[in-house]
């Protein structure tokens, strides 16, 4: 009798298990690594931005709440999730405070005209050019999506093309050694199956 699905299933975890050190060299996903808190950085500005073009500007010591201040900003029903999740990153920035369906403003938005852009970024870091470029589509017109003022699709797919998204996918550090993980799993099923590539 061959291997249970069990034994098969192990296999090839043990196999993966073994091709991830080198994948992650092969990737630069270690490098994309040391890029992600700038990318952080540049997410965090394009959010402050986006309150900004809403017309927010807090003040230390100003209370909101968060249907309210939705309401009082044109925000869509169907944007007010990520709405949410938008103050809550600055809460994690220490801007606000979470007071349950409050916020309290900690600190006034720090200046984000001098914040890194995508180019300069791309520039240092081509492995992530895709991803910088969609990030700074979508996020350069964020208030406009929120406020349903442009489609939220059209910032993803300019005109139905899936060229960056291709290359995200196909290009970026994670996608690549993701890729090359199942490319090395399906190998190995293939060989230890003795299936003969065409």
């Amino acid at each position: 009798a061959g291997p249970s699905t069990r034994e098969t299933l192990e296999g090839l975890a043990q196999h993966a298990r073994a091709a991830v050190p080198g994948l992650q060299r092969s990737s630069g996903v270690e490098e994309y690594d040391r890029f992600l808190p700038a990318m952080d950085d540049f997410c965090r500005a394009l959010v402050i931005r986006a309150f900004q073009q809403l017309g927010w500007r807090p003040s230390p010591g100003e209370v909101v709440a968060t249907e309210a201040l939705a309401e009082r900003l044109g925000i869509l029903p169907r944007q007010r999730r990520l709405f949410g999740r938008l103050l809550q990153i600055l809460g994690e920035e220490g801007i606000l405070r979470d007071r349950g369906d409050r916020w309290s403003v900690e600190r006034a938005f720090p200046d984000v005209a001098s914040a890194e852009t995508a180019a300069a970024l791309a520039r240092r870091l081509p492995f992530a050019s895709a991803e910088l470029e969609i990030t700074n589509r979508t996020g350069q017109r964020l208030a406009e999506a929120l406020r349903g003022e442009c489609d939220p699709l059209q910032l993803l797919f300019p005109d139905g093309s899936i060229d960056t998204a291709e290359r995200l996918y196909r290009d970026a550090p994670p996608a690549r050694l993701f890729n090359g993980l199942v490319a090395e799993v399906v190998a190995a099923m293939v060989r230890d199956n003795g299936v003969s590539r065409p």
